[in-house]
């Protein structure tokens, strides 16, 4: 069998963890932008702006964060580079 390329990003835990979580956050927080670390809910904004700055207040590698407006389609993300060979 050949060897698949497996496409890993410090994102994947966090979309993870939303969509474990979708059900209460679209309940509990729908319309707001939430930020998931660590698998966790860090908190909710009015704002994207507002949960950016929160994130950096509470010292996270916004990188590794998901900031996410619960209740929008979520996006698609592409590996770029990848082959389909």
């Amino acid at each position: 069998m050949a060897d698949v390329a497996r496409f890993e990003h410090p994102l994947l835990d966090q979309i993870r963890a939303y969509d474990l979580m979708q059900k209460e956050l679209e309940r509990k927080h729908f319309g707001r932008w939430v930020v998931i670390s660590e698998g966790q809910l860090r908190g909710d904004y009015k704002t994207y702006r507002e949960a950016s700055e929160a994130a950096t207040a509470m010292d996270l590698n916004k990188t590794e964060c998901l900031f996410r407006h619960v209740g929008s389609e979520a996006p698609v993300i592409v590996p770029m580079g990848a082959s389909a060979g």
